[in-house]
């Protein structure tokens, strides 16, 4: 990987003064904005795959890395003013805001600001708008203690999930980073910011979205993203990293650059009419239109409804299915509502996914639910949105012994 150069220099805004990483050309910009406990240099390895095609821009958020640490003002409104600030400074027109975690969660305030120029918003294992669930004292403490030693940064690596182990630079890195933010940075987080409700900044969002989860995120699983990120942002998407735990721009900063490149070459040209996202609609696209969505998205949705079902978790559905899809499905009613309570009544499935299949608007998967020992081809119409519209399927149940002596999902040629 050629490393290009970086251009390090200060930023001040209205109110703060901030350490701003810089490298590569070309448009739209990338701005990063890092997790709680990170600096701009989390996002080096994911900048350098960038850098050859786009202009990336790393900024150390207030009270963390080189930038200046106020005495107060530590809210999520006040880091989306500064990340907003440096936009303004640096002259940016046409550019992505790309958010992880913490970041994430200011990235959804800036983007309900429609800023001029912003033409898509990345979030990466995003902290929700409103937590998923109340936050406790005891776990407050745990957050504010997690970073004074190294022992405890440590320990919280092992918590947050960095699946297959970051080289031992990088676990340098983060324990830097981590005991070297300002203790007011360091406390807001816990003490307010995680939860702060800013829900009233998703309405706002008028500009793609792609959430990125991880397979293996303890913090913020795939399926609490599809149920508190994507369900409550019109047109959100959601792809999953694989082979990842919390920590996704170190763990796996190559796929992180590619999916973030995927992302931009759907996005609609700068000044070209049209670049906003459209609500889920359930109406036929008039074949294989695909758009925001691409097929690999879609069967990536389809994982995480498979998930969905072995968890028992029909919350998730909102993020994934439409509101008013359409069901082939003799013994269910049309709608999602109706396939969630089926579901709900089913409780947790057991099934093994054998085949998932992606062309144009449309995922079949050939699996088997042991749950009702039934061999099932399920086919899920996607719209542009990356949400599923209408569903067939066929149930065949499983014999003790098939006539072939074949059974019903291996290949044997």
């Amino acid at each position: 990987m050629a490393i290009h150069d970086m251009k390090m220099t200060t930023v001040t805004t209205e109110a703060v003064t901030l350490h701003v990483e810089e490298e590569g050309t070309g448009a739209p910009a990338l701005v990063f904005l890092h997790y709680w406990g990170g600096s701009a240099r989390t996002w080096t390895a994911v900048m350098d795959r960038l850098a050859s095609t786009n202009r990336c821009v790393a900024i150390d958020q207030r009270g963390w890395g080189r930038s200046e640490a106020p005495a107060s003002s530590y809210a999520i409104r006040n880091l989306a003013d500064d990340a907003l600030g440096v936009v303004a400074v640096l002259e940016l027109d046409d550019y992505v805001l790309v958010g992880h975690s913490m970041g994430g969660k200011v990235a959804q305030v800036v983007a309900g600001d429609r800023p001029a120029g912003l033409r898509g918003v990345v979030l990466i294992a995003p902290a929700p708008a409103v937590p998923a669930a109340p936050i406790t004292d005891e776990f407050r403490k745990q957050l504010r203690g997690a970073y004074l030693t190294r022992d405890g940064v440590l320990e919280g690596l092992e918590i947050v999930g960095s699946y297959q182990g970051l080289s031992p630079e990088l676990r340098e890195q983060v324990v830097s980073d981590s005991t070297a933010g300002a203790p007011q940075a360091r406390e807001a987080w816990p003490n307010t910011m995680i939860s702060e409700d800013v829900s009233s900044a998703l309405s706002g969002i008028d500009v793609p979205v792609l959430v990125l989860g991880a397979d293996h995120d303890p913090i913020e699983p795939v399926r609490l993203l599809a149920e508190h990120v994507v369900a409550r942002i019109a047109g959100a998407a959601l792809e999953v990293v694989s082979d990842s735990g919390h920590l996704i721009p170190l763990e796996q900063p190559q796929k992180v650059a590619d999916h973030i490149a995927a992302f931009i070459e759907r996005l609609t040209p700068a000044g070209t009419p049209g670049t906003t996202t459209s609500s889920a609609t359930s109406q036929p696209t008039g074949g294989n239109k695909m758009t925001t969505a691409t097929a690999t998205q879609n069967k990536q949705a389809i994982q995480g409804l498979f998930d969905a079902f072995r968890s028992g978790d029909t919350n998730a559905f909102e993020g994934l299915i439409v509101e008013d899809y359409v069901q082939h499905n003799p013994q269910v009613d049309n709608g999602r509502a109706a396939v969630q309570a089926f579901f709900a009544a089913a409780g947790p499935v057991d099934v093994e996914v054998h085949r998932t299949i992606a062309e144009g608007d449309l995922v079949a998967v050939h699996s088997h639910f042991k749950t009702w020992n039934t061999a099932v081809v399920d086919i899920f119409r996607f719209n542009d949105e990356g949400k599923i519209v209408e569903h067939w399927d066929v149930l065949q149940p499983i014999p003790d012994i098939t006539a072939n002596g074949n059974d019903m999902f291996s290949q044997l040629s």
